[in-house]
Parts: structure tokens; C-alpha cells; sequence
């Protein structure tokens, strides 16, 4: 169970079936942007053996579910394309702000203690 707080629209499923070739798309490219970031946090804790596994264990998985939806656009006919848009960002930019008005540290995933 995912535990959201916040309920889905019921409208979405809607229009995710009016373009479920543009979900997955878009799927793609999250699968992808998420092993990316794991590698990237290797790259800035390389020192860290355990969180180092742990990424690069996380990057895999992700990677195979990359595979996987891309399986599915081959199978459709539908390259994968650009990202659509830049749809995180404005997400990010609320995570900042608010970790900003918590007195917490922002990161490119979370808010944390200041140090």
C-alpha cells in the first residue's frame, strides 16, 4: 500500500487512458531519471561502501523497469522520445520552499536537519 495523503483525482484515470502511450513515455523517463539520480548519489558519497551497494542495487531495479516500459513502447510502435515536459520542477521548487520556511536544508530529494 502506497499510503498517499492526498487522494488521486478520480479524473486522472481518465485521461492517463486518453494517452497511455504518453504514460508510458513519460513512465520511461522516470524509471530513467531515478537510476540516473542513484548513480549520482554514488557519485557524490563514494566513500560510503553500504550506501554505495545500496544505489547501485537501486539503479539496477530501476534500470530493469526502464527495460521493461521500454518493452512496451517497442511493442506499441511509440519511440521513447523527450521527457514532455519539465513537470518535476515545479514540484521541486515547493519542496525547497518549504524546507526553507521548516528551517530545514533542502536536497535534491528531501528536507534535513541544518547542520
Amino acid at each position: 500500500m502506497l499510503c498517499l495523503t492526498t487522494p488521486t483525482d478520480p479524473g486522472w484515470a481518465i485521461a492517463a487512458a486518453r494517452d497511455f502511450e504518453g504514460v508510458l513515455v513519460d513512465h520511461a523517463h522516470c524509471e530513467m531519471k531515478a537510476a540516473t539520480f542513484a548513480l549520482s548519489l554514488v557519485a557524490r558519497h563514494p566513500t560510503n561502501l553500504s550506501l554505495v551497494r545500496a544505489l547501485t542495487a537501486l539503479a539496477r531495479e530501476e534500470l530493469d523497469h526502464f527495460d521493461r516500459v521500454v518493452d512496451f513502447l517497442e511493442a506499441r510502435g511509440v519511440p521513447l522520445g523527450h521527457p514532455r515536459s519539465t513537470s518535476t520542477q515545479p514540484t521541486s521548487a515547493r519542496r525547497a520552499k518549504s524546507c526553507r520556511e521548516t528551517g530545514l536544508r533542502s536536497s535534491s530529494i528531501a528536507c534535513s536537519p541544518r547542520r
